[in-house]
């Protein structure tokens, strides 16, 4: 009996151990998979914030090159210039309705931590956005004005437009080894009765044969019946001429717009492109034309070498702690340090999943956190110095230590709930991480410590 309890013991330990070094895996190397021909990472990317790792800094403004050129046709005639002059206040709306506009296109793309602000005298929209690998090709796309169009290919005529479209989205088909990006453009009740209309009249219509001259013949020997196309547009250019061969009472159109057959340089680009152009549609369209002024990059107050410096400090630090409670405690020192290695651990995947931004402020939240780590180790350590402890001692000695961490974790707790009710966004990561790293701390120590300690302990 002595004997399977004290394998128990072995086994529970092994366990916690194992599980510990798996988890520490994952949060430091990641879990990678195969996926387009090459490995990546299963695990979400760091959230990292605009102080930490740079921002861009655009300015977009109202192009009026073709006022000028409107004016300069019409000539000198003022009465006829006075009355397409807009007024200041038919301007602001304008200037008021583009801000609308392109905070939705934002948001649409899912760009945080963001800044935009407008003059209301030129419509001069100035931003300030994370650093990131589409974030040219996401200014690009703000810029533009988004005119939507399915126009009939004969006569020009708008049947459809931005008014009529209720969404669009960028889906990923499956075919076989290969990816297609596909624009499903969704309609709205009044848009779905028009696109109903349009895949069902077009189809089998007369259409005048084109002779080798470029001239029509109208007679019945050069006219034949076929579905007649439709063009779709964006801001003029054309995206594609198609025909329908079916009724389509969905509402919804599906373009294919991207492949993965393509070099996965070429793919991703691609696919980012593709959530501009969705973007684009699913919103209105600028009410007035717009050009990008500046654009240009501002570097963080820490560069990538201070943050590894730092990173570096804090390692060294961690190292000195741990060293100092293994020479005094020993073996319990070697348990801590290990279950401090997975607390960490665990709060690295917690902050990830929960896409906590990372900012300056961000890196002291994670110092508390190692911080608290370290205070509930020396207290365990100091009260399970005793390993001949009776079933009575162990339960006081327990309870003792869960008070002491949790009283020692009230002030903390206050201090980052206030951090998170501000609207700073530096001062809201550093509110975020020290409340998940109490979380944690609760959850972790607090289970896997009582059985690592009991099955080292030996009964009496």
């Amino acid at each position: 009996m002595v004997i399977k309890m004290k394998l128990q013991k072995k086994i529970n330990i092994v366990i916690i151990l194992l599980a510990i070094v798996l988890v520490s895996i994952i949060s430091f190397v990641g879990v990678y998979k195969k996926y387009q021909n090459r490995m990546v990472n299963v695990i979400p990317k760091y959230n990292i914030g605009t102080n930490l790792d740079g921002h861009r800094k655009a300015v977009i403004e109202v192009d009026t090159s073709n006022d000028k050129n409107a004016k300069t046709e019409e000539g000198n005639n003022s009465s006829e210039v006075k009355k397409t002059d807009k007024t200041q206040d038919e301007k602001n709306k304008e200037y008021e309705k583009s801000l609308e506009i392109i905070k939705k296109r934002l948001a649409y793309l899912k760009v945080k931590d963001y800044t935009v602000s407008l003059d209301k005298n030129t419509g001069r929209i100035e931003m300030m956005l994370p650093e990131e690998d589409d974030t040219d090709t996401i200014l690009s796309g703000l810029a533009e004005t988004g005119k939507f169009e399915v126009v009939d290919d004969t006569n020009s005529e708008v049947l459809l437009s931005n008014s009529d479209v209720a969404k669009a989205e960028i889906v990923k088909e499956n075919r076989g080894t290969a990816t297609n990006l596909l624009l499903n453009i969704t309609f709205n009740s009044n848009g779905t009765k028009k696109f109903k209309d349009i895949t069902k009249n077009y189809q089998n219509q007369v259409v005048e044969n084109v002779n080798l001259n470029g001239t029509t013949n109208s007679t019945t020997s050069n006219t034949t019946k076929a579905n007649k196309k439709v063009t779709i547009k964006l801001d003029g250019s054309t995206l594609l001429q198609t025909s329908f061969n079916n009724i389509v009472d969905s509402g919804i159109l599906s373009l294919t717009i991207g492949s993965s057959e393509s070099e996965v340089a070429s793919f991703e680009d691609q696919y980012t492109g593709a959530k501009n152009l969705a973007a684009l549609i699913s919103g209105e369209a600028l009410p007035i034309k717009y050009k990008v002024k500046t654009n240009y990059y501002i570097m963080s107050p820490l560069n990538k070498y201070n943050v590894i410096y730092l990173v570096y400090v804090g390692v060294a630090i961690a190292l000195i702690i741990s060293l100092a409670l293994i020479i005094k405690y020993r073996l319990n020192g070697v348990i801590g340090t290990i279950l401090s290695i997975g607390y960490m651990a665990c709060l690295l995947i917690i902050v990830r999943y929960a896409n906590v931004e990372l900012s300056i402020e961000a890196m002291f939240g994670f110092i508390v956190a190692f911080m608290i780590g370290t205070i509930f180790n020396i207290f365990v350590c100091s009260e399970f110095k005793d390993k001949n402890m009776t079933n009575k001692e162990f339960e006081i000695a327990r309870n003792k230590v869960f008070k002491k961490f949790i009283l020692s974790l009230v002030p903390i707790l206050i201090f980052a709930l206030i951090a998170c009710l501000f609207s700073l966004s530096s001062l809201f990561s550093f509110g975020t991480i020290l409340f998940w790293s109490i979380v944690v701390a609760i959850v972790y120590y607090c289970s896997l410590t009582v059985i690592l300690m009991d099955s080292m302990r030996k009964r009496n």
